[in-house]
């Protein structure tokens, strides 16, 4: 199905390059004139996306290496074609038309794959966006775009904005949604709605980390972290596992180490009135 659409859409490449290049009552006789250029052309670009494993990847699951796949596909199909052309003794297209065909054929295949992603991602295996819960993602660095990397394919999610307390990220964009600082986070929850915050630091130090949770404490909403470098690196987690907040997230080491200081001293103190 996929192939036979693909076919159509370099059919049309070449005929709206035919269109652009002749005047629209002599098209016909054009193509006629051009038909063993038409035919090798169409069968060359054709056999060349086949060639470099542009049907391999699952449509819903691929990422921008589909981009590269068709412009592999294309230019290798081109490449052909000319090296046919050079070959022969008799012109077998325009030299205008060998310019716009895989042009136009390159922006129809990755727009209908474009189209179709997006129509099975959003429309039928996803759920409607206004089910969907609002996230943000602190953190605007590697793992925070993993992170978002990896909500892009869940059904329960919709990441509105990336929050970072860097001034030099702030304002600016990644992947298309807006960096925030964390003082706009009060406004944000309410314009946004927003269901949860995931906290994409890794590398950030204990201290850290409880500080921002101190500051998220009093936004009241669903607060998830993902692993520390330490943990990442013990393999008890990766960039895509979410975490519930723990206790020792929020008490931090030096208040635990108190505690059980305190704890220790009472225990002691007992033992020796026992003692006595």
């Amino acid at each position: 199905m996929l192939a036979t659409l693909d076919f159509l859409l370099l059919s049309g490449a070449l005929l709206l390059s035919f269109a652009i290049r002749f005047d629209p009552s002599t098209i016909w006789d054009g193509i006629s004139q051009f038909h063993i250029g038409v035919g090798s052309w169409l069968l060359l670009h054709f056999g060349a996306i086949g060639l470099v494993g542009l049907y391999r990847p699952i449509l819903r699951y691929a990422g921008p290496e589909l981009i590269w796949l068709v412009c592999q596909g294309v230019l290798l199909g081109s490449g052909g074609f000319i090296v046919l052309d050079w070959l022969v003794n008799t012109v077998l297209l325009p030299r205008s038309i060998v310019v716009m065909a895989p042009i136009f054929g390159l922006l129809s295949l990755v727009g209908l794959r474009v189209s179709i992603r997006w129509l099975i991602r959003i429309h039928l295996l996803g759920v409607p966006l206004l089910e969907r819960r609002v996230v943000a993602i602190y953190g605007a660095g590697a793992a925070g775009i993993q992170l978002y990397e990896s909500l892009q394919h869940q059904r329960n999610y919709q990441v509105k904005i990336f929050v970072d307390d860097d001034p030099t990220l702030q304002g600016r964009q990644l992947r298309g949604l807006a960096v925030h600082s964390p003082a706009d986070l009060a406004r944000l929850c309410e314009s946004l709605d927003l269901h949860s915050i995931f906290l994409a630091l890794p590398n950030a130090t204990h201290q850290r980390r409880k500080d921002i949770l101190e500051q998220l404490r009093s936004l009241q909403i669903g607060v998830k972290v993902l692993p520390t470098m330490n943990q990442l690196l013990d393999g008890k987690g990766s960039y895509k596992a979410l975490q519930e907040v723990q206790a020792a997230d929020l008490l931090g080491v030096t208040k635990l180490l108190q505690n059980f200081s305190s704890t220790l001293m009472s225990s002691t103190w007992k033992r020796q009135k026992d003692g006595m």
